[in-house]
């Protein structure tokens, strides 16, 4: 009876220490995970991101000419500047188009064999890695007006159309009338027909003679072409100039940039771009690649004078 009465007590004594020890641990896993609740937090996003935000682009040349020979490429490119597209009837500002008019040109580019282009297929075909084929031109946008996520995005990917819009990276906090830094960020993920570039982050203003950028220091130029790498999140291919106005001074600041091209607002016979190997002119002159001309394309005009601006007579 004893040695019962010791083994029951050697039994109970065990289940206390099992429960003990049971207890204990679930005790420290309970202190642990209000611990992870604490300490785990949320990132913030930025509302400038930093240059650890831009990605390299990759070293890959479109496929989508591969077809094209030597003796088809063209050698000279039309760039056209658009501004604003409103769903009116009509426009007494020569910068913002009827979308019905807009349409009708994408509707004229489609019936005819036009071709449209990437920001990188325009930058590999300028430096000679690819051919474009006759009638292709390249679409772009100044001001990153709010019409480019409403109208003018759905319509690229209704027509199966291409376009760069250029944006400037002060205007992201005037959400009535431009994109917003979202806006861009879904438009980049989720439309392939929209690209991406600068129009200076904070230069489009009026400067003593001829825009801001042509008076600020090098180093001032160099700074905000990063901060608008950092909001759009890729490196800075091509500069559209403020107002279409540029001088040595910012083409030399743009090149310490390492930005390769640069739009300005050109007339006469150099409206279009040559991607010769000498990148010459029709008068004999040399493009700079960090001043090229654009076509501007006005509110209100016949598609026929449309027609005629386009074409490579």
């Amino acid at each position: 009876m004893k040695q019962d009465n010791k083994n029951l007590i050697k039994l109970i004594i065990i289940m206390a220490i099992i429960c003990f020890l049971t207890a204990s641990g679930v005790m420290l896993l309970v202190n642990h995970s209000d611990q992870d609740k604490h300490t785990e937090t949320t990132p913030v996003q930025s509302e400038h991101p930093t240059t650890d935000s831009v990605t390299t682009l990759p070293d890959q040349h479109s496929t989508r000419f591969a077809h094209v020979t030597d003796a088809e490429k063209i050698t000279r490119l039309p760039i056209l500047m658009y501004h604003d597209v409103q769903d009116i009837t009509t426009s007494n500002d020569g910068n913002v188009l009827p979308k019905e008019q807009f349409e009708a040109q994408l509707q004229y580019l489609k019936n005819n064999g036009f071709t449209t282009i990437t920001v990188q297929e325009f930058v590999d075909a300028y430096n000679g890695k690819i051919n474009l084929p006759p009638k292709t031109l390249l679409m772009t946008f100044d001001d990153g007006f709010q019409s480019i996520k409403t109208i003018v995005a759905p319509l690229l990917q209704a027509y199966d159309m291409y376009a760069t819009s250029f944006i400037i990276g002060d205007y992201i906090h005037r959400p009535d009338w431009h994109l917003t830094a979202d806006d861009i960020q879904q438009l980049q993920t989720n439309n392939k027909h929209i690209n991406f570039e600068s129009h200076t982050y904070n230069l489009h203003q009026d400067g003593v003679s001829k825009g801001l950028i042509n008076e600020v220091t090098t180093a001032e130029i160099i700074a905000d072409n990063e901060k608008m790498a950092a909001l759009l999140g890729h490196p800075i291919q091509i500069v559209c100039y403020p107002f279409g106005a540029y001088s040595d001074h910012a083409i030399e600041g743009l090149s310490q940039a390492g930005v390769p091209f640069a739009f300005a607002i050109h007339s006469g016979t150099s409206s279009w771009t040559y991607l010769n190997d000498t990148h010459t002119n029709s008068a004999g002159e040399q493009q700079d690649p960090r001043a090229l001309p654009r076509v501007r394309i006005n509110a209100n005009m016949s598609i026929e004078t449309f027609a005629e601006l386009i074409t490579d007579n």
